[in-house]
């Protein structure tokens, strides 16, 4: 495992050192180590309640095989992050999902998954399990704790934590599912030693040092964040919700020196930290995912911060990084070392430089494909190029990002960059937060729609400026025809503005014109 031979060589010698932390509670990585035993003792006795017919009940993805699949819905995030961190040193798979998640959406999931365990404090779940029939053992977090505090000291040794093989799996993770119900993927134990080492390298991960990563464990990033620091020897503060007043209290009271958080992160730590009049002079690194980060956040959060380096980084959660940036809107990314990158046509013919198409990567932590009881579909294919559909550009060695497919429109018989043009947006004063859409037209085919997210206590921008603004900055074509106010987006729980259902509540009169 990335962290497993991290948590025991540190339970070893400094038992004490912080592993995990809320900012309230806090677990040792000697707390880790001693228990870890006693959580397996009591997932076997679990896993011993199925019968054979309960079994024969379960669908099995056929990437997991007969590993036990165990997925984790909990409030308090200390306590999905632990079941997480314990279980990673025996031959389980574990599977978080958002406790915010609608109720059907995590059913689906969990009979996709093949889980025979589910670990929740939500008793709507539970019932909704039942209901269902699904077969498998369902446990509430305090009967859970109860079966822990009854594994005597020599059931909890007899099955100490190992470092496990590199090609087992041992997450499965689900897509944000902006457009659909998320498809899972695994990651195996070898895709995530290499990340780790690619935060070691470059994302300035370090042995002892507090890395604070508000937002949901479900969601990718964070969950990442939480494998890099322990196989660092660092240490993690999490926040089960993020609070942007709580966090900001957080980064000037605790001892942070790394932040890990999207993009829609910054903005709110930076109104909350100029609302109190205060700055985050601690923190050194911030390491910025998940989207775009524009140049008008990164200067907002570089003035509350003044001495952190602010790194985005473009990647995918099925493949691994893929490229970085320190300076400007992050729209022209370092590809890190180590991969390869090739932007094809739709036919698949290798596109010279500065032509747009669908961006492939080959690199040592890219994953196979979605388990198949959610598709299958591939993410390597047979030549190993691995792809998650996204659309770029390299120029002179760097790479270009325009987004997914559906960021590509037609207008008046010009195609246009959807995320170019919000790039661009974001830097007019007013309209940091934006979402461009389209809109059927008779003539042109389709129009351009800016959505402008409105700000508390500031007066919508001015169409008028804005449009001229954008008129000296972009070619005629695309320039939005029209322009609304939105009083907040529909995002998905990692902070991306979910495209497709704004341009759905735009087309039910959900916003205000300009």
């Amino acid at each position: 495992m990335p962290y497993t031979r991290t948590v025991l060589e540190v339970a070893s010698n400094e038992p004490e050192r912080v592993a995990l932390t809320d900012g309230v509670r806090s677990i040792t990585y000697g707390d880790l180590s001693r228990s870890s035993g006693a959580h397996k003792a009591v997932v076997d006795s679990l896993l011993g309640q199925l019968s054979p017919e309960a079994l024969s009940g379960i669908t099995f993805a056929d990437e997991i095989g007969d590993i036990p699949v165990i997925s984790i819905s909990l409030t308090h995030v200390l306590d999905s992050a632990e079941l997480v961190a314990v279980l990673a040193g025996y031959r389980t798979v574990t599977s978080v999902l958002d406790p915010l998640w609608p109720i059907e959406h995590r059913v689906r999931s969990i009979v996709r998954s093949g889980a025979q365990i589910v670990v929740t404090d939500d008793e709507s779940l539970g019932h909704a399990l039942v209901e269902g029939d699904w077969p498998g053992v369902i446990i509430g977090l305090d009967e859970y704790r109860a079966r822990l505090a009854r594994v005597s000291e020599a059931e909890n040794r007899e099955q100490p934590p190992t470092v496990r093989d590199d090609e087992e799996p041992f997450l499965l993770i689900f897509t944000s599912g902006t457009t659909d119900l998320p498809k899972g993927f695994l990651r195996t134990r070898k895709s995530w030693r290499y990340n780790v080492r690619v935060s070691e390298c470059w994302l300035r991960a370090k042995p002892a040092e507090l890395t604070f990563a508000p937002g949901p464990l479900a969601y990718s990033l964070t969950l990442y964040a939480l494998v890099e620091v322990l196989g660092t020897g660092g240490s993690i503060m999490l926040q089960s919700r993020f609070d942007p007043l709580d966090a900001a209290r957080l980064l000037v009271e605790k001892p942070v020196t790394r932040l890990v958080a999207v993009p829609a992160v910054l903005p709110a730590l930076a109104q909350a930290a100029k609302r109190d009049g205060v700055q985050f002079t601690r923190l050194s690194d911030a390491v910025i995912g998940g989207a775009n980060l524009s140049l008008a956040l990164r200067t907002s959060f570089e003035e509350v911060a003044p001495d952190a380096t602010v790194l985005s980084y473009y990647g995918a959660a099925e493949i691994g990084f893929i490229a970085w940036s320190t300076e400007g809107d992050g729209a022209l990314l370092e590809p890190f070392d180590g991969l390869s990158l090739s932007v094809r046509d739709e036919n698949g013919a290798e596109l010279p430089e500065g032509e747009l198409g669908q961006l492939f990567v080959r690199v040592g932590s890219q994953g196979d494909r979605y388990i198949s009881t959610t598709g299958g579909a591939l993410i390597t294919g047979a030549d190993g190029w691995a792809t998650v559909n996204d659309r770029a550009r390299l120029v002179g060695g760097k790479l270009l990002l325009e987004g997914r497919a559906g960021d590509i429109a037609v207008t008046g018989g010009h195609k246009v960059s959807l995320v170019q043009i919000e790039r661009t947006l974001e830097g007019v004063p007013g309209c940091e937060r934006c979402c461009v859409v389209t809109q059927p037209h008779r003539l042109l085919g389709e129009i351009l729609v800016a959505v402008i997210e409105a700000t508390p206590g500031q007066a919508a921008p001015e169409k008028a400026r804005v449009n001229a603004m954008l008129g000296e900055l972009l070619p005629p074509q695309f320039v939005p025809h029209r322009y609304y106010l939105a009083e907040d987006f529909p995002r998905t729980v990692g902070g991306k503005i979910r495209r497709v259902e704004v341009r759905a509540e735009l087309e039910a009169g959900a916003y205000t014109r300009l």
